[in-house]
């Protein structure tokens, strides 16, 4: 496919998605909040409303991983009878907008700067400590010294191993 048709391929996508979640919001909205149905769900399993939107979207993508190895399987958004692969490709990037919408409804959302309804103008990430280190297990011989010196009559040694990197401290006993 070269770069013309799949710019096609793209605009059609994008024009058919709009209309396509125009006319399934009523299956998850009840009016205003469109994203009701997700949150009604979510609270009757004991679920966040983002994982009952990733739920229904892992069910697109496993239709679609299935039709795209079936070799008789050709773009098309089927019928009022039966989704076509197109079409659930469309849903499938729909569900991807509506969890997006959810995470954009958490405190400070935004994306470049641009503030999400009910966030601020600025996000910001600050990521966990990493994870404990095991002590470094590598033989001694791996050892490269930096500094020694003696505490309460004991030698000590700071250094790093050569093998990990780690920082070592050793204590003669």
């Amino acid at each position: 496919m070269n770069r013309e048709q799949f710019d096609e391929l793209y605009a059609h996508f994008v024009g058919v998605e709009g209309g396509l979640l125009d006319r399934k919001r009523g299956e998850y909205t009840d009016g205003d909040d469109v994203l009701a149905n997700f949150k009604a769900t979510a609270e009757a399993l004991g679920l966040s409303s983002e994982d009952v939107c990733a739920v229904l979207l892992l069910k697109h993508v496993q239709a679609i991983v299935i039709a795209a190895r079936d070799k008789s399987t050709r773009l098309g958004f089927g019928d009022a009878s039966r989704e076509g692969f197109s079409q659930r490709i469309a849903d499938a990037r729909n569900y991807l907008v509506l969890l997006a919408a959810l995470v954009g409804e958490r405190p400070a959302a935004s994306i470049s700067g641009v503030p999400y309804p009910g966030g601020s103008t600025t996000a910001t990430y600050t990521p966990p400590p990493p994870p404990p280190r095991a002590p470094c297990v590598h033989p001694a011989a791996s050892f490269v010294m930096t500094a020694a010196g003696q505490r309460d009559g004991k030698i000590i040694a700071h250094g790093t191993c050569g093998i990990c990197g780690e920082d070592v401290v050793m204590r003669a006993e």
